[in-house]
């Protein structure tokens, strides 16, 4: 990676905050590129969770107490599994969304950033790049460059703000 400019800048801060730039910008192209899956299977799972509601009565509440207390083991492990696997994806978007909204307050061209990796990562409409280019009115090697930076400030946002935050907010609030 350069190290002029922005994107200098952000290593810098990297470095300041103990993180290793190259191990935090793969984990944040890995966990940009999975979001719309990851919101895929939460919606998905949410609509099931409906369904199974249904099938046990009107009244959700109801439906939840009995698959809780009353139904066979299986029915009910499968149930519990999907509840853990909607609340922790939710918890991932939370903070995903959370790190984006740190990205947009960058003070040089934060929402430019944050549109960026909106339209490359987080929307449920997939945009060509030739698309992306054209909406936000940039060459292409600054468009690369941009979005760059826009992992990185990411990146950033998210491990060494958001999750550092979250992680305290926790302990606080479980009386540690």
């Amino acid at each position: 990676m350069r190290k002029t400019g922005i994107t200098g800048e952000v290593i810098k801060m990297y470095e300041n905050a103990g993180l290793d730039v190259n191990t935090i910008y793969a984990k944040s192209q890995l966990l940009l590129c999975s979001y719309r899956r990851i919101c895929w299977s939460v919606q998905n799972d949410a609509y099931y969770l409906m369904d199974e509601s249904c099938h046990y009565g009107e009244d959700y509440t109801a439906a939840l107490a009995y698959l809780m207390e009353f139904a066979p083991d299986v029915q009910r492990e499968k149930f519990e599994y999907r509840i853990q696997n909607l609340m922790e994806s939710e918890h991932w978007i939370q903070l995903i969304d959370l790190a984006i909204e740190r990205v947009r307050t960058f003070y040089k061209r934060g929402d430019l950033y944050a549109e960026l990796l909106s339209k490359n990562y987080l929307t449920g409409v997939v945009y060509r790049v030739d698309e992306i280019i054209e909406s936000l009115g940039l060459e292409r090697s600054v468009y690369y460059n941009r979005r760059q930076e826009a992992v990185l400030l990411f990146g950033y946002a998210l491990w060494a703000i958001v999750i550092p935050r979250e992680k305290v907010n926790a302990r606080t609030e479980s009386g540690g």
